[in-house]
């Protein structure tokens, strides 16, 4: 998908978005929520991902250091 057009911090709402939108009409084969209920979860699920990729960055700083 062409993004980079987009500003950065909203590329990957407008990324899970669109990928809602073209498999939709595979609904029963591919899931069983709403899009809201979609985007809500993979925007948790992401957030969950930068803050342990975060930890992990600490940690393997801290690591280094000692």
């Amino acid at each position: 998908m062409d993004t980079l057009a987009i500003p950065e911090e909203e590329r990957f709402e407008r990324r899970i978005s669109r990928w809602y939108d073209l498999t939709d009409p595979h609904r029963q084969q591919l899931f069983e929520m709403s899009k809201q209920e979609y985007l809500t979860y993979k925007k948790r699920e992401r957030r969950n991902q930068v803050m342990l990729q975060r930890g992990l960055g600490r940690n393997h700083a801290s690591a280094i250091l000692r």
